[in-house]
Order: structure tokens, then C-alpha cells, then sequence
């Protein structure tokens, strides 16, 4: 109802929309994309997280790597410029889980948002450490890169980074 009632009262190229942050792909759908881009979406940012179906369980997100696919072989079937948004960090992924989100991600229309994670005080995550100390709590952002396992290192996160900067230059020089 909202896309077509924005259809209604805006000529097309009068506004340009974006949908920002790393929406939830779980409930779009053909229709809906269709109805945003007639609208004046533009911009599509889809929040993957992992490709992983365990770490994405582990996160309670019941989307699927299929079903992020179909949204994205619409959305780039229909126009938009799309940015899906990996999580580089999360307690219980892997090194290796994070590179195969990386490279399924670098073969998509999509450019790669690196999102690193970090335990926010209070977080559900939060509760499954040690009470956090006064430097946890400055080290509650993910420039810190804070977050270290036994399957990976802070500087394992900031070269998985460096690799999405790399990968989406690469990507824009290639669409020109």
C-alpha cells in the first residue's frame, strides 16, 4: 500500500529511495521489489550476516543463503544498486566460514559491507562472556575490532576488510 500510494503522489525520477542498514530480505518478494523500484527505490541493502546456515541459526535469523539469492536475482533483474552487509567477527564463525561469505558474496551483483562485530553491553551475545569491564565497554565499536577466538585474530578481521575494499574497487572498475 505505501509503495503505491508514494507511486500516486510522486512522478517517476522525482524522488529516489533507498532502503539502508541491512534490511531483512526474509519477507521481500518479486511483488514487492517490483512495487519499490516503481516507486523510486533505488538501493537496495540486504544484511546476509554469514552464509553459513549454522552461524546464521546461531544468530536466531531464519533467512537462507537461497533465499537471499532470489531477492538479489530480482533486485539486480529490476536496477538496483545493492550493498549486502557480512558481519566479520561473530563469536562462534569461523575464519574460514568468514572467507566463504566473502568469496559467495564477491560472485553476487552486489557490493560487500563489511560489518565487524562488537559485544554491545547489555546484547543477548553479552551474557555468554564474562562480566565486562570498563574496557569492554570502550572497546564496544567495531573500529576496535575487538573481538578475537581461537579460529581467528583481530588482524585476520582487518584483512577480511581490506579484502572487501579490494574486491568491491574491483567490482566498480569492472560495471564502468
Amino acid at each position: 500500500a505505501l509503495c503505491l500510494a508514494i507511486q500516486k503522489t510522486f512522478p517517476p525520477g522525482k524522488i529516489r529511495l533507498v532502503a539502508m542498514n541491512g534490511i531483512s530480505y526474509l519477507h521481500l518478494d518479486d511483488e514487492l521489489l517490483t512495487l519499490m523500484r516503481r516507486a523510486g527505490f533505488t538501493d537496495l541493502n540486504l544484511s546476509l550476516v554469514s552464509s553459513d546456515q549454522a552461524v546464521l541459526k546461531s544468530c536466531h535469523r531464519p533467512h537462507t543463503v537461497e533465499k537471499f539469492m532470489r531477492v538479489v536475482e530480482k533486485g539486480f533483474e529490476l536496477g538496483f544498486h545493492m550493498v549486502a552487509y557480512q558481519i566479520l567477527g561473530l563469536p562462534q564463525e569461523s575464519l574460514s566460514s568468514m572467507i566463504k561469505t566473502l568469496t559467495f558474496l564477491s560472485r553476487q551483483p552486489v557490493l560487500i559491507g563489511p560489518s565487524l562485530f562488537y559485544l554491545a553491553p547489555g546484547s543477548k551475545i553479552a551474557q555468554k562472556f564474562a562480566p565486562l569491564s570498563e574496557k569492554d565497554f570502550f572497546l564496544a565499536r567495531s573500529c576496535a575490532m575487538a573481538t578475537e577466538t581461537e579460529h581467528f585474530t583481530r588482524e585476520d578481521l582487518y584483512s577480511l576488510f581490506i579484502c572487501t575494499r579490494i574486491i568491491n574497487f574491483l567490482k566498480s572498475i569492472s560495471a564502468k
